[in-house]
């Protein structure tokens, strides 16, 4: 088989070799990532810190070893240095080395001792070493989202959760939150790929917020288009907490603005001891009636204080619409 690098091609062989002759490239340039996130430009020999290390050593002991073969040029003493492929040798190395690991799967020693590497029968420069590395992660784009979450579901037919969230290199609990995110996005209707970000936002409340009934009511709101954005939704976060703004909110027939149009109002008008809402009211309109008006025109050209003037239209709009 050959690859094509730049103006040349390059003859490449899939082997089996031993891990103890295969070298990390300290020059890689995740390497230098890690550095940089780790406040240092210079390259750290341990690969663990990478992202999604702990995920990599979990898929690999589900998969019995390495899918997606190493890249490895020979070195001038024998040995093998990994172009690319770094983290899956550093997570194969972290396996034989972690006594704990190797406790509960002794069997790694045995499908970790060789791994599948595709050699380069020439010495790379520099250049074709970056080019190569370059082409291979253009290339390589991992799964959006929804195709992440379609092979779990996919999986989750055929195997257990522990099981598909190794091979996914995913947590339990990311697992599970994909899980239930999918299960409560069948329930909302007629809303196309918007349905899963309604059931992201409904689960992001904290739970003690959101108890059944609040969420049966809140999809069947959705469902009937009294929540009209799944951006909405994140109002329940000032509208649960408060009892006058729940309580109209769990009146069957209101709409989420209704409710938070209270928790508005209660900011605009504060309850204070000396005065009520109406006297409030009387006041601002007394005031506003005993205006000069010939001064009015003044303010033709003044942009802030129209934009002031359509806050208290909007507030009052608010207001006259509770009572």
């Amino acid at each position: 088989m050959q690859i094509q690098i730049g103006e040349e091609k390059i003859e490449v062989v899939l082997e089996r070799i031993d891990i103890g002759k295969i070298k990390p490239n300290l020059s890689q340039p995740r390497r230098y990532e890690i550095g940089l996130k780790y406040g240092s430009a210079s390259a750290p020999e341990d690969i663990a810190h990478s992202p999604r290390f702990r995920q990599l050593v979990r898929s690999i002991l589900e998969n019995k070893g390495i899918v997606s073969p190493l890249i490895v040029e020979t070195a001038d003493d024998g040995t093998y240095l990994v172009v690319d492929g770094d983290r899956r040798l550093g997570a194969c190395n972290y396996i034989l080395n972690d006594a704990k690991t190797l406790e509960v799967c002794p069997d790694a020693k045995d499908f970790l001792s060789k791994l599948p590497c595709l050699v380069l029968k020439k010495k790379l420069s520099d250049e074709q070493r970056l080019r190569l590395l370059a082409y291979i992660h253009v290339h390589q784009v991992a799964w959006g989202l929804s195709g992440k979450e379609k092979v779990v579901l996919d999986l989750m037919e055929k195997k257990t959760e522990d099981s598909v969230a190794a091979i996914m290199g995913l947590s339990i609990n990311t697992m599970k939150k994909s899980l239930t995110i999918d299960k409560l996005a069948t329930r909302i209707i007629n809303k196309g790929k918007a349905s899963k970000s309604y059931a992201k936002e409904l689960l992001s409340i904290r739970k003690g917020l959101l108890d059944e009934e609040t969420a049966e009511l809140t999809i069947k709101k959705i469902n009937e288009g009294k929540i009209k954005s799944p951006v909405d939704l994140r109002k329940l976060r000032e509208i649960l907490p408060d009892d006058d703004a729940r309580g109209k909110y769990m009146e069957s027939d209101s709409t989420i603005d209704d409710a938070y149009n209270l928790i508005l109002v209660k900011n605009v008008f504060p309850e204070t001891p000396d005065v009520n809402l109406e006297e409030l009211v009387n006041r601002f309109n007394e005031v506003l009636s005993s205006i000069n008006w010939t001064q009015v025109s003044e303010y033709k050209n003044e942009l802030s204080f129209k934009q002031t003037l359509e806050k208290c239209i909007g507030t009052l709009n608010r207001l006259k619409a509770l009572v």
